[in-house]
């Protein structure tokens, strides 16, 4: 099986005969998925509006994806949400927590696992669900954006707010450990464990302001040309090769982009944005938004030539790519 979304990387077996697309996103206030390009909508259950996040595809094809619901009520409350099969499972409730997100998902064996944060009595704490049960994880200040399992161990990549500057941090089963420290700011946006080491990937700020960067086992690597206003959202391990993808300042304009091994590769010319990439055999495959005359579009682009998704979609989060063995 080959498959990615905004947190993961996978091994890609052999004998890989049919490849199935899965990509998430927004039609206005709805959340969908598209699977080869055909619609599935989410269930909402009479929610202002929803947002999906992350997208997960099990060995079984049971398709998992990430998210937050709004309920037009008094401090804007929200619930931390997962969808199984288009079906709608809650996390968190207003009368519990006035506000939760979620942002990741990852499921390993028979475990469902979701994680971003909660806020609880004013302050947001970094928390995974594991089943339904919440483990909060951060301190005060603190938000998960990514997790991923290997084996018994659980990593989450997020950021703590120190002194009001945000400090990119990993947790490994709850120990925390900080990547940027003092008044140089970051944030982790996706991390996945490959080959024994640890990736992290986000921004960190320089003196000319925030790149792009990864941490490998905790060594920050700067993304080659990673100009002024970068930042890197997901990450895919393929091999001996590194993928990135995010977006970086190009004449003044924020442009979709993936790194191959810190080499970019600009995938549009028009203002546009990147959030989740995988890698199928040779094909590279990044799904994010694209601007058209009328506006932004939701897109995916394999190896650099771009679609445009059908029904109006906005916004394209999380695409994850699944090979499957023919049967005789």
């Amino acid at each position: 099986m080959s498959s990615c979304n905004k947190s993961n990387s996978f091994v890609k077996k052999k004998n890989d005969t049919t490849t199935d697309v899965y990509i998430t996103g927004s039609i206005g206030d709805k959340a969908v998925y598209w699977k080869n390009g055909k619609i599935n909508y989410l269930d909402d259950n009479g929610a202002a509006y929803t947002i999906p996040t992350s997208l997960f595809v099990s060995d079984n094809d049971d398709v998992y994806v990430s998210g937050v619901d709004h309920v037009q009520a008094a401090g804007n409350p929200s619930r931390c949400i997962y969808w199984k099969n288009g079906q709608i499972n809650y996390l968190t409730s207003t009368q519990q927590i006035l506000q939760a997100n979620a942002y990741s998902v990852f499921v390993s064996g028979n475990d469902v696992y979701v994680a971003r944060y909660q806020i609880i009595n004013g302050e947001s704490y970094a928390t995974y669900w594991k089943n339904g049960t919440a483990n909060v994880i951060g301190p005060v200040a603190s938000s998960a954006s990514s997790v991923f399992v290997s084996g018994s161990d659980v990593y989450l990549g997020g950021g703590v707010r120190q002194l009001h500057v945000p400090n990119a941090t990993y947790w490994k089963n709850g120990s925390p450990v900080s990547l940027t420290t003092g008044t140089n700011e970051g944030e982790v946006a996706s991390i996945i464990v490959s080959n024994g080491h640890i990736y992290a990937v986000g921004n960190a700020t320089f003196s000319d302001g925030p790149h792009a960067v990864y941490w490998k086992d905790d060594t920050m690597v700067e993304l080659t040309n990673s100009s002024y206003n970068s930042e890197a959202e997901s990450i895919y391990i393929s091999g001996n090769d590194v993928y990135i993808t995010g977006y970086q300042t190009v004449n003044g304009v924020s442009t979709a982009t993936y790194w191959k091994n810190n080499v970019p590769v600009t995938l549009s010319t028009n203002e546009s944005s990147s959030s989740s990439i995988c890698v199928s055999g040779n094909d590279v495959y990044v799904a994010g938004q694209d601007k058209v005359d009328t506006g932004f579009v939701a897109a995916y682009w394999k190896n650099g030539k771009v679609s445009h998704l059908p029904d109006n979609a906005d916004i394209a989060s999380s695409i994850f790519v699944k090979s499957k063995t023919s049967t005789p």
